[in-house]
């Protein structure tokens, strides 16, 4: 069975760990209560500034990202509406969930 990515909505927190610059990506689930999934040092990213990281923005919006792409495919596949960008964005639905 393939396992699911942990639900949104993901969290970017700015913090110091060993006198290191990084950026947390969290969640809060139910049974664990709040979680790291990430960890993204700023040092090697050049981020100008915590905890608006560019790739943490990015990593911690993958969620939101996947399920509106979702929406949008599914819309298009309703409308019969295809060609190279849906199959794009079918291909990048694929490489989220691993399939």
């Amino acid at each position: 069975m393939k396992k699911q990515h942990t639900p949104g909505p993901w969290f970017t927190r700015g913090d110091t760990l060993d006198n290191t610059r990084a950026i947390e990506i969290e969640a809060e689930l139910p049974s664990v209560g709040w979680t790291t999934l990430a960890l993204v040092n700023d040092r090697a990213l050049n981020c100008a500034h915590l905890p608006d990281g560019p790739n943490a923005r990015l990593i911690a919006a993958a969620p939101d990202l996947l399920e509106a792409l979702r929406r949008l495919v599914e819309a298009c596949d309703h409308e019969k509406i295809s060609g190279s960008q849906v199959t794009d964005a079918h291909a990048a639905i694929a490489k989220a969930c691993g399939d």
